[in-house]
């Protein structure tokens, strides 16, 4: 399985991913630390989820459960962060 990473966007450049949600990991109940995206294409992204996103991991699972396509804006990693940080999700 292939995981995108955020040295693919490159000069600091928003990232927008659109896909299926296939992980969602939650911090707490209405905050989620860690999604996976699968594009149209086939391809798997992770992000880190930033806790200012107001998507709560029960929608995020509807989506996944569901199939429904959301679109995944984040910034790169910082240093010594391996994971883009997803900064907005919407359905």
């Amino acid at each position: 399985m292939l995981f995108r990473s955020a040295a693919l966007a490159l000069h600091n450049q928003p990232l927008v991913v659109r896909g299926t949600v296939t992980r969602v990991d939650a911090r707490d109940i209405g905050h989620a630390s860690v999604i996976a995206i699968r594009t149209p294409e086939g391809q798997e992204w992770q992000f880190a989820v930033d806790d200012a996103v107001d998507m709560t991991p029960g929608h995020l699972r509807e989506h996944m459960m569901f199939g429904e396509l959301v679109t995944v804006t984040a910034r790169p990693s910082a240093k010594g962060k391996e994971l883009p940080l997803a900064v907005i999700i919407t359905d």
